[in-house]
């Protein structure tokens, strides 16, 4: 799961692009009632439009998430890998205290608001709901440094968040969604395989 690519499997398929322009209606929006006096008739109005943008962004971004978990399903794995993410730490702010302020906070808040945007959990909850009424089994990985180690070798290539492609002297070249993706299926199927024996 990511916020370039909603999710990416392990054959590199991608499915339902995250637009970065979703927000531009409600960011227009919510200028102008930042540009008005609280409480007056117009701010009251603006108000109203705003929850109704806000409203009609939910209800997209819910059926965006139905037809792309019905999609992986009826694609036919027997298995579906998920990272189990943990969404509070991930969008934790980095502001830091006053004796210890946090570095790249604006950077950070973009990166927050962005994966709350993608809805990610929510889109967890009905891959597992559409998984398990159609008789598939999903299991939840640890997604930690998924997308530093390398799939085909199993050596740490760290790079930064901006860098979406991942090289490795092994010579394996993925984007790093594909790469990621591969990791946890590699966790998802093979761990549990080795628990049970």
């Amino acid at each position: 799961a990511g916020i370039e690519n909603l999710v990416t499997d392990s054959n590199g398929i991608v499915y339902g692009r995250v637009s970065p322009d979703r927000r531009a209606a409600r960011l227009h929006i919510e200028h102008a009632l930042a540009r008005q006096k609280r409480g007056s008739r117009r701010w009251r109005q603006t108000q109203k439009r705003l929850a109704r943008q806000r409203a009609r962004e939910a209800d997209s971004r819910r059926t965006g998430h139905f037809q792309v978990a019905s999609r992986i399903v009826r694609s036919g794995p027997q298995i579906i890998c998920v990272e189990k993410l943990q969404l509070r730490n991930m969008t934790r702010s980095a502001k830091g205290t006053v004796e210890d302020p946090g570095t790249n906070v604006r950077a950070k808040s973009g990166l927050n608001r962005s994966v709350l945007d993608a809805g990610l959990a929510q889109f967890t909850q009905i891959l597992t709901d559409k998984a398990a009424s159609a008789g598939r089994l999903v299991v939840a990985v640890d997604p930690k440094g998924t997308s530093q180690r390398c799939s085909n070798c199993g050596d740490t290539v760290t790079k930064p968040l901006r860098q979406r492609w991942h090289s490795c002297p092994c010579g394996a070249e993925y984007h790093r969604d594909h790469n990621a993706a591969r990791n946890v299926l590699q966790r998802g199927v093979v761990v549990p395989l080795r628990q049970a024996a």
